[in-house]
């Protein structure tokens, strides 16, 4: 089945990353999840995702299906959590006002609006933090790179990372994780989310034909805030009121600016904080917080809401300005 809008969704049943492009879960009858497919880099919102790899998942699936129910058990971790609402037009927040009646253009509930209710409802509760929206950590995370033609097999390891320490090397085939079986990368960050913010799981893999059983040590600290490219951090706090783009090639170049330094410039200002900053459309922001380490528009966007989100914040801004620079703060 195909689902294009979310109203009505059951969020008891079908959970998954709502930021995604493309996300699939596979249900027994039942009810019963056996597998997820979907997932993405910071860079590329397809690039995990193939024909090939979706097909392999599904045999994967086929597997686990004709092993039902004596495997009930190992699945339980797939299950979705039960949700403080169980459809997302419940959610009592301003974005999901516009959800009621008919649907229609102009009141579908967009997938990543999921993800903005559940950020908007802990605003309203005052107990906001963009630290509670760690959600689904890449296998790159953890050091791992997956072959996305076969979401059980690992491409790379990247060194002194939690995977290389738990011994998970090449060409290791990832069996089960957590007592979860894997049957795509998306299994993998579906444990990685539900995982403690420190602690083990436990996990087998194949290697040449022999089981291997491995440790993933997580340290604190170790969830990444992976949002730079996702839809619901733009209703995070604070709100710039900043469009910008990053300069490449001859833009970048005739400015001087080097490939691996910040250069993002303003398309448009539509917010007061941006205003009051006196920011104009044009501006190259080539610093910001005195850091000229290059980010894309939408890592620039993450670094102001992971450090400048509590009221009275203040992020300092260095711009290009007819090729001369110019120092500004925006007030939050």
């Amino acid at each position: 089945m195909r689902i294009v809008q979310l109203q009505g969704l059951d969020l008891r049943l079908l959970r998954f990353d709502f930021d995604l492009t493309m996300a699939g879960v596979f249900l027994n009858a039942d009810g019963t999840v056996y597998s997820r497919y979907g997932a993405r880099d910071s860079q590329d919102a397809m690039k995990l995702n193939s024909t090939k790899g979706l097909a392999a998942a599904m045999r994967n699936v086929l597997e686990l299906h004709a092993a039902y129910p004596k495997n009930r058990a190992s699945l339980v971790g797939k299950q979705s959590p039960k949700p403080r609402f169980p459809r997302p037009e419940l959610f009592p927040v301003p974005v999901m006002r516009r959800a009621k009646g008919p649907v229609t253009q102009k009141n579908c509930v967009h997938c990543h609006m999921v993800h903005q209710a559940e950020q908007e409802l802990v605003m309203q509760e005052g107990s906001y933090d963009p630290a509670k929206f760690k959600r689904y950590p890449p296998p790159v995370s953890i050091g791992l790179t997956m072959d996305r033609d076969d979401g059980t097999r690992v491409l790379d390891v990247q060194g002194d990372t939690i995977a290389q320490r738990a011994g998970v090397a090449r060409g290791d085939v990832i069996r089960e994780l957590a007592g979860q079986p894997i049957a795509s990368i998306a299994d993998l960050v579906w444990v990685l989310h539900s995982a403690p913010d420190k602690g083990k799981l436990e996990g087998n893999l194949d290697r040449n034909g022999e089981t291997k059983v491995f440790t993933l040590t997580l340290p604190a600290g170790w969830r990444p805030f992976n949002l730079g490219w996702r839809g619901s951090m733009y209703a995070m706090p604070p709100q710039p009121g900043i469009w910008v783009e990053e300069l490449k090639g001859w833009d970048r170049a005739r400015l001087l600016l080097k490939k691996d330094r910040l250069a993002l410039k303003v398309r448009g200002v539509f917010r007061q904080a941006g205003r009051r900053a006196g920011i104009r459309k044009g501006d190259v922001i080539i610093a910001v917080d005195e850091e000229v380490e290059r980010r894309s528009a939408g890592e620039f966007h993450a670094l102001l809401r992971t450090r400048h989100w509590k009221k009275g914040a203040k992020a300092r801004l260095r711009v290009l300005r007819d090729k001369k620079a110019i120092e500004l703060v925006m007030r939050f």
